[in-house]
């Protein structure tokens, strides 16, 4: 009859232990390594499509842009306009006149124009 040894479990030395944590550390700094390269390059690339589009841009707006002779200027103000602006300046500069809530409603500027023009006359014709 044949005779069966029993085999005890091997147990795993430290050696092994040490190895298998080297290898497991080598594979995870390489793996590290790998995924900045191609991180760095993806990064890289990005960054030079982007200044591409940012000269493109600027070609774009130099070539569309109106020359500054082109731009359209503000047409003179009409002659009524004109004179209103030279009423309120006068009215303004007087120091009688207090401009109050109304003083921009239409028709107090020219009646307020009336008004001083008469005191003025009035006052020359006092002091003759």
């Amino acid at each position: 009859m044949p005779q069966y040894i029993a085999h005890k479990p091997r147990r795993a030395s430290d050696e092994n232990w040490v190895l298998t944590a080297v290898s497991i550390s080598l594979v995870a700094v390489l793996c590290m390594f790998a995924l900045g390269y191609f991180l760095s390059n993806h990064w890289r690339q990005e960054a030079q499509e982007q200044r591409q589009q940012q000269q493109q841009f600027d070609a774009y707006r130099r070539a569309t842009a109106p020359p500054a002779a082109a731009r359209p200027t503000s047409p003179p103000l009409p002659t009524d306009m004109q004179k209103a602006q030279e009423v309120r300046a006068r009215l303004l500069a007087n120091p009688n006149v207090t401009p109050g809530p109304g003083f921009d409603r239409p028709g107090v500027q020219s009646t307020g124009a009336a008004i001083v023009d008469a005191i003025d006359t009035a006052q020359e014709r006092s002091a003759r």
